[in-house]
């Protein structure tokens, strides 16, 4: 009768990426939990006179060689077997900034994003439970979505770096409008208080602000006097968010 266990002939290897984390129970779960005979279990060694059994809680680092016995249910054992694993070091997780803004009139599209890292790349539209990126990759020429969230994943081509999420802000263009240049002879100023905000053309946003000689109030309308200047030439400045602006020169001739 024979009461040994047949060997698996089937390759023992296994091979990990550091970002895993990967341990000896990785290595059974990914090679070897397809041979253990059922009920049975399997023993793993660092030596081959197999006196020094591993933990399935070590830590895979590197390469190592390891023997290995297969156990049937009822305690019978199979020829000593080999196996070895490799750890390959992951790329480094991209570092993006987090939030990117574009304007809607550049019709940004994936390759306009930052991926914040100098390794081989891919973007992705989604993840799974485990935060691994779901395929395909997206292409460089797929537009961009206001809102959406989109994620970078680095590889060397051989293990991939943990995947970082990055948002899309769309905006439209900041528009100030269009300034002018306004004259005035020093003996006919305005007495009285006017807006500068109407003087623009182009359909000015509202949003802004205005930066000036003389004290202005009234927000983007821009009330101001201009009563007590002297002969020259005097720039105001309307600035809305984006950093667009326009200029209004008012000259006192």
């Amino acid at each position: 009768m024979d009461f040994t266990v047949n060997p698996s002939g089937q390759s023992l290897d296994a091979i990990f990426c550091s970002n895993e984390m990967p341990t000896v129970q990785s290595y059974i779960d990914t090679a070897l939990a397809v041979n253990i005979p059922a009920g049975g279990s399997v023993e793993i060694y660092s030596d081959f006179q197999l006196t020094m059994m591993v933990s399935p809680t070590n830590a895979l680092t590197g390469n190592a060689n390891y023997f290995i016995v297969f156990v049937d249910g009822t305690g019978c054992k199979g020829q000593i077997e080999s196996g070895s694993t490799a750890v390959f070091p992951s790329p480094s997780a991209p570092t993006p900034p987090l939030t990117q803004e574009f304007c809607s009139d550049a019709n940004p599209t994936i390759a306009d994003l930052d991926a914040g890292t100098t390794d081989n790349f891919n973007w992705y539209s989604d993840v799974d439970v485990a935060n691994n990126p779901i395929p395909p990759a997206l292409q460089l020429t797929t537009a961009l979505v206001d809102g959406a969230t989109y994620y970078v994943q680095a590889d060397n081509f051989f293990c991939e770096s943990d995947v970082v999420a990055v948002t899309v802000q769309i905006d439209d263009p900041a528009n100030p409008g269009i300034g002018d240049t306004i004259e005035y002879c020093i003996d006919s100023l305005p007495a009285t208080d006017f807006d500068l905000f109407p003087l623009l053309t182009g359909m000015p946003d509202t949003t802004g602000a205005w930066q000036q000689p003389t004290s202005i109030t009234n927000g983007n309308q821009g009330t101001t006097n201009i009563s007590t200047l002297i002969a020259g030439t005097y720039n105001y400045v309307y600035t809305v968010p984006g950093q667009a602006h326009a200029l209004m020169k008012v000259q006192q001739l």
